[in-house]
């Protein structure tokens, strides 16, 4: 099927060159340059742009003592980023890069927190027992801490490869003190904890509450001792936070744009929408999405382990794509197929065959499409001559 996933195009004819010395023509002309250039240089003095963010305006402290980095604080939408690595570490706090999902985790005094720069989308857990749904005694190998999936307003960013973090961020998220001083001074601080120590305390307590109810061989979420809690829910709890997060990441790169319901998808199959329908995705949460068609909100369960999640959806109009006829429209958003059809409309309707077989004949090119429950369909030179049930 041919894929459209473009976010940009640029219409031929569209842009136009600035003219050059040669088609400026008389003093007023040249007058006219003139202004357009102070223009220009007022608009350069006025826009806060990252790389003209004055340094000098903020002083920042990091406990206590003046930050000396390369890198400084900027400002980007009305909001003070500080470079992470330089500030994290002057708070003896040293984040975990994951080079495959690109996706960082850091150990806060409270928790730990998931995030990609440029991605708006976070998983954080906060470890403490009354965050944790061991308190039952029934068998279960899946309690754990419970987690947030969350999509921000402000969010790290990469800005000439360097990593900088919002204050708020530092403040909501890194559970770091944050205050303001006179003439612009920033004063960050709250690292320099020990996490060994802090999870130490965590199990102690943990164990206290859930001791009596969790000791027993039919409850596979207990553990006997420190090792082994460690071991359960620090470290394999969160193995698989990395893929989850980037792949609500590339959900999030959609978020609120037009898109199109590919019904054929596992994404859909138990959704109420119409193949073809029109939708935006208007939150995301864990194992869930919410889309609206226009009228109504859709609960659409997704697997945070599912790969390209966002290939439940088209992401330009198909109307605007193919130039096919009415009838073949009415019959994909019917998910059926006629005979007529081309290989493009088949796959719009029911999706990706589980096998093909194809040869050349004496008259043409003949396929064989074969789908679940024994369903063949054959084409002869693309075009569909006849379905077998």
């Amino acid at each position: 099927m041919q894929s459209y996933n473009s976010l940009w195009q640029i219409i031929p004819g569209t842009i136009k060159r600035f003219p050059g010395k040669e088609n400026i023509k008389g003093s007023a002309n040249m007058s006219k340059l003139l202004k357009f250039l102070c223009l220009i240089a007022i608009f350069m003095v006025s826009v806060p742009l990252e790389s003209h963010a004055a340094n000098s305006s903020y002083q920042l402290f990091v406990n206590d003592k003046k930050f000396e980095g390369q890198y400084q604080p900027i400002v980007r939408n009305n909001a003070i980023y500080v470079p992470m690595w330089g500030v994290l570490s002057e708070l003896g706090i040293s984040p975990e890069w994951d080079e495959k999902y690109r996706t960082f985790r850091v150990n806060t005094s409270s928790g730990v927190v998931f995030f990609k720069t440029n991605s708006p989308m976070i998983i954080r857990t906060e470890l403490n027992v009354n965050n944790f749904d061991g308190g039952d005694t029934s068998q279960s190998s899946d309690k754990r801490f419970g987690r947030e999936v969350l999509r921000l307003n402000y969010y790290p960013i990469a800005v000439n490869d360097v990593v900088y973090v919002p204050l708020v961020f530092m403040t909501n998220y890194l559970n770091l003190n944050v205050v303001w001083g006179e003439n612009n001074d920033i004063q960050i601080s709250g690292g320099n904890f020990s996490v060994e120590q802090n999870l130490k305390n965590l199990y102690k307590a943990w164990n206290d509450k859930f001791g009596k109810t969790g000791n027993s061989y039919s409850n596979y979420w207990y553990a006997y001792n420190y090792e082994g809690f460690r071991s359960k829910y620090f470290n394999t709890a969160f193995m698989y936070f990395p893929q989850q997060l980037a792949n609500y990441s590339e959900l999030a790169e959609y978020f609120n744009q037009d898109l199109w319901v590919y019904k054929p998808s596992d994404l859909f199959t138990d959704v109420g929408l119409p193949n073809l329908t029109k939708v935006k995705i208007t939150y995301i949460g864990d194992g869930a999405i919410l889309v609206n068609d226009g009228n109504y909100d859709y609960t659409v369960p997704i697997s945070p382990l599912a790969e390209d999640s966002i290939s439940g959806f088209l992401t330009d109009n198909p109307y605007k794509a193919y130039n096919w006829t009415q009838k073949a429209w009415d019959a994909i958003r019917a998910e059926k197929i006629m005979i007529g059809m081309n290989q493009d409309m088949v796959v719009m309707s029911w999706g990706y065959p589980k096998r093909t077989n194809s040869y050349e004949g004496l008259y043409g090119t003949y396929s064989q499409w074969v789908y679940d429950s024994d369903t063949y369909v054959y084409f002869e030179d693309g075009i569909l001559s006849s379905i077998q049930y």
